[in-house]
């Protein structure tokens, strides 16, 4: 039997085909694994338009967790291979909102600006789901 989160999602997508992937593709998906809108859109079959439209019901349901990754552009770091590329990960708008006011990264100290404008949004599980 379903869940109740999983009952109103489906009533929500509306199409049952689309609904029994999504349902496929989420359940397999390891606690630590990580889903962009575009690898989602591939393995569901249908356009990124729709696959993020699905990804937001799982959003709003408790089913996914979102997260927001920036790049730090400091060229060094970009051609010295021995070097580490490194991120900033945000886990809500409003963090990601404030840190743009202030983007220098203090990871490095290079007084580079993180890569903003090239933001990635990937999804997880939610870790408490016992669905």
């Amino acid at each position: 039997m379903l869940s109740k989160k999983w009952e109103v999602i489906k009533t929500l997508i509306n199409n049952q085909e689309i609904y029994n992937k999504s349902y496929m593709i989420i359940r397999r998906l390891r606690n630590d694994d990580i889903i962009t809108t575009t690898l989602f859109a591939r393995q569901l079959g249908v356009g990124y338009d729709k696959a993020e439209e699905i990804l937001h019901i799982l959003v709003q349901n408790h089913i996914l967790d979102y997260f927001i990754m920036v790049e730090c552009v400091n060229p060094e770091i970009k051609n010295d291979v021995n070097e580490i590329q490194h991120y900033k990960y945000f886990n809500s708008l409003r963090e990601f909102n404030e840190f743009t006011l202030a983007s220098e990264c203090p990871l490095c100290g290079c007084g580079n600006k993180y890569d903003i404008k090239n933001a990635k949004i990937g999804f997880k599980k939610v870790t408490n789901d016992n669905d």
